[in-house]
């Protein structure tokens, strides 16, 4: 008789743990052979075996071993996406985005206090979080390789299973790129840990848990070197404020207000459209108790808000003429990436113009 065991490669055993069906039971399970597979030593010419089809196995042990996270997890700052393998193939509706976790050290306590303060996507102010705990609202796709950089709406065909995607929603990015425990630059180390609930196999096996106090390196963190983007812009002439939304988180203390232009067309044209700059020393940018984030408000010096309120007719009377165009000098993201240019020859319509509805009054008079 002939007895001989097959080792599967890592690509057929994934395939295998990737299949719906395919080794999950001695009923879903059949061993073929070709008349090739083996020969005998017969002489003067060897014999090929039988084929064989569907060979159900006589014992059968399923699969307990639970699911581990590897350590070649890769973080994209520009794309804020963070990329992680797994021992085996994992079923995607079992991940638990809340279960994974980021931090700035190997080694952190294993119970909240002093030196662990954890962001649940709740109002804990960001420059105080230790460990980021990333928001159940997660996106989460697989992806065919750990480098894979490709926003997660992105089809994926040749995935493994193993490989795992997350698209960080905007408040954890925010977390992460401010906390000064976090990531140290935009080069900076990182670390993860994790619950058992993190995910499972098609078999139900969980994950093995990495505790905070013993979390295992990012193997790779790509820096961020993106270049925000201002998206949408509203103007309240009743409060003197310019409110300017990015993609990216915008460090406060870099908005020049001199760099950004109001317009009252779309395409600037001389002689007919109407332009406005800020060039009042006391119009600011608003700073106290707000942390760096995706927004930003400009608050009108007295004169420059005068001057747009009274002098320039025509422009920021509704969003229909009221238009924004800034330069790269305009504001910077924390890691000192300026700005794409918004130019005066497609400047960006504002979302929304609040009037001025605000009755004045006599502050003083002499005769």
């Amino acid at each position: 008789s002939l007895q001989f065991s097959v080792t599967l490669s890592q690509a057929a055993y994934d395939n295998v743990l990737s299949s719906a069906v395919l080794g999950l039971s001695a009923n879903t399970t059949a061993l073929a052979l070709d008349n090739n597979f083996v020969t005998d030593v017969a002489q003067p010419s060897a014999n090929s075996f039988a084929a064989l089809t569907a060979l159900v196995p006589t014992t059968f042990a399923g699969d307990e071993v639970p699911v581990e996270l590897l350590t070649n997890a890769r973080l994209d700052l520009s794309n804020g996406i963070l990329n992680v393998e797994f021992s085996e193939p994992v079923e995607l509706d079992s991940i638990s985005p809340s279960a994974l976790m980021i931090q700035g050290s190997a080694s952190l306590p294993s119970s909240a206090g002093v030196g662990l303060v954890e962001w649940r996507g709740d109002t804990l102010e960001p420059t105080e979080v230790t460990v980021l705990r990333l928001s159940e609202n997660t996106t989460v796709v697989y992806t065919e390789d750990l480098s894979d950089a490709t926003r997660p709406n992105t089809a994926r065909p040749n995935h493994s299973k193993r490989y795992v995607s997350f698209e960080l929603v905007r408040a954890d990015v925010r977390v992460l790129k401010v906390s000064p425990f976090l990531l140290s630059d935009a080069t900076g180390s990182a670390f993860l840990a994790c619950d058992s609930e993190l995910a499972q196999d098609r078999s139900g096996n969980d994950v093995v848990p990495v505790a905070s106090a013993s979390a295992i390196a990012v193997a790779t963190v790509a820096p961020d070197t993106a270049s925000p983007r201002l998206e949408a812009a509203r103007l309240d002439l009743d409060q003197g404020l310019l409110h300017l939304f990015f993609d990216d988180v915008v460090a406060l203390n870099s908005i020049t207000p001199a760099a950004v232009s109001l317009q009252s067309t779309q395409a600037s044209q001389a002689g007919s459209t109407v332009t406005f700059q800020f060039t009042d020393a006391d119009t600011s940018v608003l700073v106290q108790g707000i942390t760096d984030g995706y927004s930003a408000t400009i608050v009108f010096g007295a004169s420059d808000l005068n001057l747009l309120k009274a002098k320039l007719d025509g422009l920021a009377l509704s969003p229909s003429n009221t238009f924004l165009s800034i330069t790269t000098l305009a504001a910077e993201d924390v890691y000192g990436n300026p700005v794409v240019a918004v130019p005066a020859s497609s400047a960006l319509q504002v979302s929304s113009v609040q009037p001025d509805t605000t009755a004045g009054f006599l502050v003083e008079f002499g005769f």
